[in-house]
């Protein structure tokens, strides 16, 4: 059967769109912003801060659903551990615009190819893995050894109308033991994710993808002094839109903090590129590296 291709425009094409993409996302923030600060006196800030994250939800729940695959059980503690406490790096701007430039470059091409994954399909996926393998290659400029490759293949058993996706492919030369192996993943992963399994039943192909993984530099942090008792005030602040009233809080100085102090609030922390405002009831807990972890 022939394969259907999904391939990505050149960049050239799409050079037009960036600026008014980036415009529209600017708006969309910016106004984020303008809402809430109007909403505050009304709401209160705890559950102005519990809508806005209940509203985001629902608006990615349907994308995550899509790529539920991709977020197995084990890894639920984790992202719930993630969203009870927040973890604030130093200079939050910077610390962003490093972690993009230091994060791996990743190109990804999926082509579709309909077959009961046997002995007679393999030098057909053989030839889909290798031609996908050159063409990310060559547009990521990296030759053999250079890169990472990861390949996988999304599949079902015959007749069935849903794919259990991102099976994980072996790589080197696709042959009849190569998708045997490759049927027992399928069937190891269907288990794994429906809890049955049915291993004399033919398994189809649908989806192949490659992804090539370029590496890039990464950035180092070093871990900042530590120090016991309480951090020194540095000033006040009167916060005048939180609450039912004007308060008094005390305000701290970022670059004077050391790992292990606590800052209980309500309170303010200030460094030349933003303010972290602690709650009342939280606590911010300065870290191994500097960055304040509000619980």
């Amino acid at each position: 059967m022939e394969t259907m291709t999904a391939t990505l425009p050149p960049a050239t094409e799409r050079a037009w769109l960036t600026p008014l993409e980036l415009a529209v996302l600017g708006a969309i923030w910016g106004a984020s912003f303008l809402f809430m600060r109007v909403a505050a006196k009304d709401f209160g800030p705890l559950a102005l801060v519990e809508v806005r994250l209940a509203l985001g939800s629902l608006v990615l729940l349907p994308f995550l659903w899509r790529a539920r695959a991709q977020f197995p059980r084990t890894l639920w503690p984790k992202l719930a551990l993630i969203g009870a406490i927040n973890i604030v790096p130093p200079n939050p701007g910077g610390f962003s615009a490093l972690g993009l430039l230091s994060s791996d470059r990743v190109y990804s091409e999926t082509r579709t190819l309909y077959g009961i994954l046997d002995g007679g399909l393999a030098p057909k996926v053989e030839r889909l893995f290798s031609a996908l393998e050159d063409e990310l290659k060559t547009r990521a400029g990296v030759a053999s050894g250079e890169a990472t490759i990861l390949r996988s293949f999304d599949g079902r058993l015959l007749g069935q109308g849903f794919e259990t996706p991102f099976i994980p492919v072996e790589n080197g030369p696709i042959g009849p033991d190569q998708i045997s192996r490759m049927v027992d993943s399928f069937h190891n992963e269907y288990e794994k994710r429906n809890r049955n399994r049915f291993d004399s039943h033919p398994v189809e192909g649908v989806t192949y993808r490659v992804q090539v993984v370029v590496p890039s530099e990464k950035v180092e942090y070093l871990p900042i002094e530590s120090g016991s008792g309480g951090p020194k005030v540095a000033g006040h602040t009167v916060i005048a839109h939180l609450y039912s009233e004007p308060r008094e809080v005390d305000c701290y100085e970022r670059p004077s903090l050391l790992a292990g102090q606590v800052i209980v609030g309500p309170a303010v922390i200030w460094e030349e590129m933003s303010t972290t405002f602690v709650p009342d009831g939280y606590k911010a807990t300065v870290g191994t590296y500097g960055e304040l972890h509000v619980d």
